[in-house]
């Protein structure tokens, strides 16, 4: 199997879990080959069947793997057992661990720690304020390629995990904080030299043109400068006497700066810089053309000093623009959820994404117009198949509306449902749904019938039909009834004009 594949995996031993115990979570096919694409596994169910715990445990396993493999830290999230199985470089690995054991194979041979491999990245990605994934204390700032040195808080600030959802450290979240984070991934990535083509195709396939206008108004940036030259010693007098408690998230940034005798220089320098040229009233202004990356030369040179004068809260973000194919100006800032939701989501992950990686995506139709969720997994396809057709993408969903854009050989849905103990059900679906009606999806994949839904009364037309025939096919009349018991079709609404004669007709041929 080519690529990175997360296979299945099971959980066992803990009181915060117990829905989970040893139920086993499918989430590829065997027969699967597809290469075009990256894999996309899809897990749907209703609300309390718990799909953002399970994305939450994923991140948890391989967090702990990670760390173990790369700190010797022996101290796991994750306090449970498990066995986990995926395939990397047509290599199968399986991790078992009992609680008193960790137990590495790779092709059924056990190996130590130090020779498992990992994917490369582990990206969870959510545009819900609820979502459970592990968030990281410097996912607001992104500390580890913004000025100064590396700045770990907790077990999450890693080179493998990257968290892209809207909460910050604080747990806060909003929309702007969101787009700022999205500006932050793009420039950083372009100073690590990762920029790559999915982002044009990023623009392209949202019918914007490949270009980003960025825009910088000053804050407080005059209090900073007075009207005298600045001097190193009154840049200390000045972060010297910060009151902590008006600067707030800023003031560690000041102490940092105040140690700093060289980026204190570079800051002083750079501030004379712009008061020499322009007029404080008036804002910085950046073009750059994402088909031309030395569009981002100049830009990138200022950058490093722009982005240390925001985190100082001297200047901050103005409008980002984006500009339509006809010409017409977008301001991202002043967009629907929605438009923020599908340009910053993937925006984000085309800044961080590498080969043989693990995506996990909770509720990626949050705020999306149904044009958009039909769109959702065909954008994602078109924007990754050519450089990251190596990585799986598992998504969770209560939209119908992605589950007919799933491409067969290339795609696995995992059915969560309660049973009427409320005892949790994992059902791997049909192998293809590709092209199926709405109505087909509710009824087939959800459970969910719907009044004057026609695909029902196909299903009912075709069981009478089976009915009047001169010679009855009792085995394949029960057949069909069964099906109508299993998609809950005797809990119509009793306003249903199908509801008395499927009652009818179960009372008739549905019993064993």
């Amino acid at each position: 199997m080519e690529g990175f594949r997360l296979l299945n995996f099971k959980i066992w031993g803990l009181k915060t879990h117990t829905r989970f115990e040893n139920i086993d979570f499918i989430f590829t096919d065997a027969n699967d080959h597809g290469k075009k694409f990256p894999y996309m596994s899809l897990i749907i169910g209703a609300n309390a069947t718990g799909k953002s715990r399970l994305l939450r445990v994923v991140v948890e396993i391989f967090n702990d793997l990670y760390k173990l493999q790369k700190e010797q830290n022996e101290i796991f999230s994750f306090k449970g057992g498990y066995k986990i199985e995926y395939s990397l470089n047509k290599k199968i690995f399986v991790i078992e661990n009992t609680r008193t054991e960790l137990i590495i194979t790779q092709n059924g041979s056990k190996i130590a720690i130090n020779k498992l491999l990992l994917p490369n990245k582990l990206i969870a990605a959510s545009y819900s304020i609820t979502d459970r994934f592990p968030h990281q204390t410097n996912n607001y700032t992104n500390l580890r390629t913004g000025p100064g040195k590396t700045v770990l808080k907790n077990r999450y600030d890693n080179e493998l995990y990257e968290y892209l959802g809207v909460r910050t450290f604080n747990n806060m979240a909003s929309a702007s904080g969101h787009i700022t984070r999205t500006i932050d991934l793009l420039f950083n990535s372009y100073i690590n030299n990762e920029l790559n083509a999915s982002l044009s195709e990023v623009f392209k396939t949202l019918n914007f043109r490949p270009v980003l206008s960025i825009e910088y108004k000053y804050k407080s940036f005059s209090s900073l400068l007075g009207n005298e030259k600045l001097s190193l010693s009154y840049l200390k007098t000045f972060i010297e006497n910060l009151d902590e408690k008006k600067s707030g998230f800023s003031y560690k940034y000041f102490r940092e700066l105040l140690n700093n005798p060289s980026l204190q220089s570079q800051l002083i320098e750079y501030a004379e810089t712009l008061r020499s040229r322009r007029n404080l009233k008036s804002p910085l202004i950046f073009d750059l053309d994402f088909t031309n990356y030395n569009s981002f030369y100049n830009f990138i040179s200022e950058y490093r000093m722009l982005d240390l004068l925001r985190k100082l809260n001297l200047v901050g973000y103005g409008e980002v623009l984006v500009y339509r194919d006809n010409g017409d100006r977008f301001d991202i800032n002043k967009g629907s959820s929605g438009e923020i939701n599908i340009f910053t989501s993937l925006i984000s992950l085309a800044c961080v994404i590498k080969d043989y990686s693990l995506i996990l995506i909770d509720e990626p139709e949050i705020s999306l117009h149904p044009n958009w969720q039909m769109k959702y997994l065909d954008l994602v396809n078109s924007i990754f198949k050519t450089l990251y057709s190596n990585c799986h993408f598992i998504i969770c969903s209560h939209s119908h509306f992605l589950v007919s854009d799933l491409i067969p050989e290339s795609s696995f849905i995992l059915s969560l449902k309660n049973d009427d103990n409320m005892n949790l059900i994992a059902t791997p679906m049909p192998r293809s749904t590709f092209g199926w009606s709405a109505e087909q999806i509710l009824l087939e994949v959800f459970n969910v019938p719907t009044t004057r839904n026609l695909y029902v009364a196909d299903l009912i037309g075709n069981i009478l039909n089976l009915v009047a025939a001169p010679t009855k096919n009792l085995n394949r009349i029960k057949k069909e009834v069964k099906k109508i018991k299993e998609y809950n079709l005797d809990k119509l609404e009793h306003s249903d004009p199908l509801k008395e004669v499927i009652g009818k007709i179960i009372k008739k041929y549905g019993s064993n």
